[in-house]
């Protein structure tokens, strides 16, 4: 939780719409009116149209789809339960709307969406902003209301826009702007604005107005054509989606250009506008007049041989590179890799605030109000992250980033909320009620609600339908969620040492774990040494019994591994050491890492050093002082610690008094917690695993809960838990850690398999104190990586880093 002052940065963009539509003839009337809708809206010329059956998209569409990464999915098709599930998952708009009463009008209809995007006047700042002229540009008004040909109103109105009969506002707004009209009638009323506009004017097109802010996309990698003026011939309705949707795939600073046409076969083939077509094609294809440009055509609708009879006449007039395509499908934009941090800050209206709760007035986009109502905008939230593990990082920005689910950020922020494709909150602000209310909860709030039913997605799709409400995107949350035993130690741990960046500095350590083992009574053999220890033990007595059993037997494989779980559950003796074996063993370990690295200079053991890290380590309580006295009654030697020493001591066992020894020396303990916590739950690897994660692998912020227990209602016990339930850089990862790979068994992968299926994880996670996992291990997690690929889930195995494993020259 936030408890010191924090910046948030506020980018402020229009509403993105993606529009669901059947691909058939009929659906041509129903695009135009979607055509129509976002030519009035604040970035609405990269609102896209998304061809669907209602079932299922093709995996471009769904390319197309993560790119620009809508805020609201509406769809004018009935959509499938699955369909919807694979949408929130995927895309987690705030809202999904199907289809309406009104939708089936097929006279009047005019798009309503309940929660619309911006509408604007064309004014003079905004046909600047538009406009490539440094001067005052003159913005072409086309009048084809009289258009005799569907085909020729459709050309003018789809590729140019239109005021033809402005209301009172829009004449307002036109007050003191240099107009050119044109008016439109058939065909042959074409030649005169095309001949017109291939001049060097500035001339700026109403089309164009719908295209600021040139930021209203995420970035895109750049692809072979993106730059190139394209031309998309045909009359079926994929040409004109295709047509639509090619503003996702061009370069950010061309946005606001006119950058592609749609031309009808009617006009593409006539021969009276065809010179001045190629005129204007040449005009807008090498704007700069240096025949060094490029222009492209396309179809979806045509075969290869029928484009190339089409477009011949009017290519072999061209003075610039031509290409001719017949796709076969649609190109979408190539997805762009997000940097590590946000980028543009210094463009966006900056805040400060102090508390987790904070309510904020915010700066409304200085877009000119429009006719309608009830509109909103969206605020992408760029919110400085303060970790209390993390509290000695330096010269590192944090910013908070989540899980693409929405009930987290309806429940941090209110009202429509949602987690962008880059993991930043995001939060639809409306027009003139410009409010925003910021609750930042802490990390085990966050984590448990992740995995309980309290934070579905909150994308709604018929908010009255009891079978939507079930499906929570995909998932199938737990009931209850609650720090286990192993999670109530790992909360103590680290608040003991006072974070885990801290916890994480003395585990790493070599030569602590090395302390921290003797302390505790644990014995220098490995895990592999152990195993066979017990192994050889139970097979001896096995045998002495008379009982027959396999060499090679799995069942005494699978006794061995459960007796040391067993054995590694009982508490294990503590024990006290004196400051020489502290000394006697740091020694030790300096000649130990001079050996591992003999060409290089030698490390010299300093007993400075040694006594300062004693001395942070008893401060915080990690280390208890005290001192051994042995009972002169009863021979009965105890450690008293250094509150209880005084020069007369009472024996734990007879109870008798006896003087304390002179000269006693100190003798150091490891404190009760930590002793539990290191030797007996098995903690080491989660911190070290947890620490690694942020250290080598985020950018950003990293949230993580105590390990959990996971409850389903009826059920006595818990029903499953994990060891690692975190959030780095907005990735939701879950896992299971264990001191020994040797430890992992089939159960435990299919353990986690389930509970991964429940809660659709982005990353689930093993790790154990090993560099590399087993035969066993290697199999499931490859077996594991096939079954929930479709779900979107990563699996894999974290290798701690070896650095750990190796001696330390620091103590």
């Amino acid at each position: 939780m936030q408890d010191n002052p924090y910046s948030i940065y506020v980018n402020k963009r229009p509403l993105r719409v993606a529009f669901l539509v059947e691909d058939k003839p009929e659906s041509l009337s129903l695009i135009n009116d979607i055509l129509a809708y976002n030519r009035e809206r604040w970035g609405g010329r990269y609102n896209p149209i998304i061809f669907t059956d209602g079932q299922t998209l093709t995996e471009d569409w769904w390319t197309l789809l993560e790119t620009i990464d809508p805020d609201i999915v509406k769809s004018f098709v009935t959509l499938s339960d699955d369909l919807i599930t694979n949408i929130e998952r995927r895309i987690a708009p705030y809202l999904i709307q199907g289809p309406n009463l009104r939708d089936e009008e097929k006279e009047h209809r005019r798009i309503d969406l309940g929660d619309n995007g911006l509408s604007f006047l064309p004014t003079l700042p905004m046909i600047r902003m538009a406009s490539e002229s440094f001067s005052d540009p003159i913005l072409v008004l086309f009048d084809a209301n009289k258009a005799i040909d569907l085909s020729i109103k459709r050309f003018v109105e789809w590729n140019f826009g239109e005021y033809s009969r402005p209301i009172h506002a829009v004449n307002r707004a036109l007050t003191g702007v240099r107009t050119q009209p044109f008016q439109i009638t058939d065909a042959t009323s074409l030649t005169e604005p095309l001949t017109e506009l291939s001049t060097y004017r500035a001339y700026t097109y109403p089309i164009q107005l719908c295209a600021v802010p040139k930021e209203a996309l995420p970035s895109t990698d750049r692809s072979q054509f993106c730059e190139t003026f394209q031309v998309v011939i045909g009359d079926a309705p994929i040409d004109v989606v295709y047509f639509w949707n090619l503003a996702a795939t061009v370069p950010e600073w061309k946005r606001t250009r006119l950058n592609q046409v749609w031309l009808p076969i009617s006009i593409a083939t006539n021969p009276q506008l065809r010179d001045a077509l190629i005129a204007w094609l040449q005009r807008v294809g090498d704007p700069t007049g240096s025949y060094d440009g490029g222009i492209r055509f396309v179809s979806l609708s045509l075969s290869q041989e029928r484009l190339n009879q089409i477009v011949e006449p009017i290519t072999s007039k061209l003075r610039i590179s031509r290409y001719v395509s017949a796709l076969q499908t649609i190109e979408p934009p190539h997805l762009n890799e997000f940097p590590p941090w946000p980028i543009g800050l210094e463009k966006m209206d900056h805040y400060r605030a102090t508390n987790a709760r904070e309510s904020l007035t915010l700066n409304e986009p200085d877009i000119p109000k429009g006719a309608h109502g009830r509109e909103r905008w969206m605020a992408d939230l760029y919110i400085e992250f303060r970790s209390k593990h993390h509290l000695g990082m330096m010269g590192r920005h944090l910013w908070w980033q989540l899980p693409r689910l929405n009930g987290l950020a309806f429940q941090m922020f209110g009202g429509p909320s949602r987690i962008l494709r880059n993991r930043y909150p995001s939060r639809a602000v409306m027009r003139e009620n410009p409010r925003l209310n910021i609750t930042l909860f802490d990390d085990t709030n966050i984590l448990t609600g992740l995995v309980v039913e309290g934070l579905q997605n909150r994308s709604c799709f018929d908010a009255s339908n009891e079978k939507r409400k079930k499906l929570f995107a995909g998932r199938l949350p737990y009931d209850e969620a609650w720090p286990s035993d192993k999670g109530r130690y790992l909360s103590g741990l680290l608040k003991l040492f006072g974070g885990l960046d801290s916890a994480h500095h003395i585990f790493k350590n070599h030569y602590w774990r090395r302390m921290f083992n003797l302390l505790s009574g644990r014995t220098a053999h490995t895990d592999a040494q152990r195993l066979e220890i017990v192994d050889n033990t139970l097979r001896k007595h096995i045998r002495s019994n008379g009982i027959q059993f396999y060499e090679n037997d799995k069942a005494i494989t699978w006794l061995t591994k459960l007796v040391l779980r067993v054995a590694r559950s009982l508490p294990a003796p503590s024990r006290e050491l004196d400051f020489e074996t502290f000394r006697k063993q740091a020694r030790q370990e300096i000649d130990d890492f001079n050996t591992s690295r003999p060409d290089r200079e030698s490390w010299v053991y300093s007993e400075e050093d040694l006594l300062n890290a004693l001395a942070g380590l008893t401060e915080r309580g990690i280390l208890l002082m005290g001192i051994q006295a042995k009972c002169s009654s009863c021979g009965y030697r105890a450690w008293h610690h250094i509150n209880d020493t005084k020069q007369i001591l009472q024996c734990g066992g007879c109870n008798a008094e006896f003087p304390m020894p002179p000269e006693s020396p100190w003798h150091y303990r490891l404190n009760s917690l930590v002793r539990a916590a290191y030797a007996d739950h098995g903690l080491l690897p989660v911190v070290l695993l947890l620490n690694e994660l942020f250290l080598f692998e985020g950018r950003s912020a990293l949230l993580f809960a105590p390990c959990l227990d996971l409850f389903d209602r009826n059920e006595k016990g818990p029903v499953g838990d994990v060891d690692i339930a975190a959030i780095l850089d907005g990735q939701f990862i879950i896992g299971e850690v264990k001191q020994s790979r040797d430890l992992f068994d089939q159960a435990t992968f299919s353990k986690m398999e389930q509970i991964a299926r429940r809660l659709l994880p982005d990353i689930l996670l093993f790790a154990s104190m090993d560099g590399k996992p087993n035969t066993l291990i290697t199999r499931e997690i490859s077996r594991l990586s096939e079954a929930l690929k479709p779900l979107g889930i990563s699996v894999r195995w974290h290798s701690l880093s070896t650095s750990i494993f190796e001696p330390s020259p620091t103590l």
